[in-house]
């Protein structure tokens, strides 16, 4: 009794204190738990989505790296830089951008960077086709379908989410970051190709959304209309 008294008294006393701050600090500062809408909860985290990403760039430096490195020995004489030459192409803090831009375009490197970028997208391209996820997402049991059907997308929404990583990750990585806000767990590239990233064994338990409604409850009358 003593204790369910207690509990009582520090709740009524949390309660007094929120309602004299104008806003919840701990909501503000995205340290109190949100409750989600059981209609989105088979939608992949950002913390998720991170993680598969992370081991896609593990796999990807012991496969794409080395190929690309030695693509660029072979066939373009790709050279090392020395710090001593880096160190005199800073010098001037005038000319040190254009300088050390120079620099890197002679050594090949961001040759080597620009191939090795191609070939992750191309790599990604060919595994949303075959599997509707990359190596890490599957590892984690999610994958990519267009949004309003749950179905694996199309040749032109693989176009566009490669095309839509350019704003998502130009901008700071806002169109990143932008996933853990959407309610569907979209980033901007998500939503310029109308993709989401879903948890696979929640997908049966997709819950019809209100938009939806109108058009299941339309396809029920037809049906019954039919029979």
């Amino acid at each position: 009794m003593n204790k369910e008294k207690s509990s009582k008294t520090e709740e009524k006393e949390i309660k007094k204190i929120k309602d004299m701050l104008p806003f919840d600090p701990l909501k503000l500062l995205g340290l109190r738990p949100k409750k989600i809408d059981e209609r989105y909860k088979k939608y992949a985290s950002l913390n998720r989505r991170i993680i598969a990403a992370s081991i896609d760039s593990v796999i990807a430096s012991f496969t794409l790296e080395p190929f690309t490195v030695w693509f660029m020995r072979k066939f373009y004489h790709m050279q090392d830089i020395a710090p001593s030459t880096i160190a005199k192409a800073l010098e001037n803090d005038n000319t040190a951008f254009s300088e050390l831009f120079k620099l890197l375009v002679e050594s090949g490197k961001i040759q080597e960077f620009s191939i090795e970028i191609l070939l992750y997208l191309l790599a990604n391209a060919i595994c949303w086709k075959l599997w509707s996820a990359t190596p890490g997402k599957l590892l984690l049991g999610i994958r990519i379908v267009d949004v309003k059907t749950d179905k694996p997308i199309s040749d032109r929404q693989i176009i566009l989410r490669l095309l839509g990583y350019i704003p998502a990750c130009g901008f700071f990585f806002l169109g990143i970051l932008w996933i853990g806000f959407n309610k569907r767990r979209q980033g901007w590239h998500d939503l310029i190709a109308g993709t989401a990233v879903i948890v696979a064994n929640k997908a049966s338990k997709n819950v019809i959304e209100p938009d939806q409604e109108e058009y299941v409850s339309k396809s029920v009358e037809v049906s019954a209309a039919a029979s």
